[in-house]
Formats: C-alpha cells, structure tokens, sequence
C-alpha cells in the first residue's frame, strides 16, 4: 500500500485506477528442509562442543567423530521406514547431548566455585572428576 501511495503523490496513477486491483500472489515453491530431531541434536551438540573453548574449559568427550555419523544414519533409518532402530539411534544421540549439558554443567559450577576459594599460587583443576 505504501507503494500505491507514493505513486499517487506524483501524480503517476489516478485515483479511480486503484478502485479494483488484481493482485498476483503466485509464490515458487522452494526446498524447504525440515529440521528432525537428529539435525538439531547435533547442531545443540556443536554448540555445546565450541562453549567450553571460548571459557577455557576442557570438554573430555564431545563426541565429534561418533555424533555426526549418528545424525546422518538416522535420517536414513527414518527414510527406509526403520524406525524401531532409527528411535534407538536417537536416544543413543540425545544421550550424548545430554552428557555434554550435564559436563558443561558441572565445569562451570566447579570453575566458578574453585574461583571464589582460589588463593594466589593455586593450581584449579577443571577437568577433573
């Protein structure tokens, strides 16, 4: 509408021209990927992996090599209708998320608490157990 106005103030359309529009809303249809469960797994788990490099913590699994493998098999499982085993996959998946939020957890809770008792000289310890 805003467009249909600025025409009309200079003087480019008359006023009786815009009684009755015929408006085009064909759209293209575009490939659309739908986010499963899976892809967003491993996107959270890529997050989860690059948090503790940017607070110089030290993550001792962070799955990089299994997690991916993981994902794309079980948009093949779900593709040839196997889905007793693609749900398996999944689990096994949101597992391994879940270890990474639980570590990431528990790192920034002991850095935080080891840096409130910390003296001057001491050694923290984060990646401990």
């Amino acid at each position: 509408m805003a467009t249909i106005k600025a025409v009309r103030k200079l003087g480019m359309l008359k006023a009786a021209s815009t009684d009755w529009l015929i408006v085009d809303m064909t759209v293209m249809l575009k490939a659309v990927a739908h986010p499963t469960d899976s892809r967003l797994l491993e996107k959270s788990r890529q997050h989860l992996v690059k948090l503790p490099e940017d607070n110089s913590l030290i993550l001792l699994q962070s799955y990089n090599r299994e997690a991916p493998r993981i994902a794309k098999q079980i948009g093949r499982f779900a593709r040839a209708k196997q889905f007793r085993r693609m749900k398996r996959w999944l689990r096994t998946l949101k597992s391994m998320v879940g270890r990474g939020v639980s570590r990431h957890r528990r790192c920034t809770l002991r850095k935080s608490s080891a840096s409130r008792k910390a003296r001057p000289g001491r050694r923290m310890s984060v990646a401990g157990r």
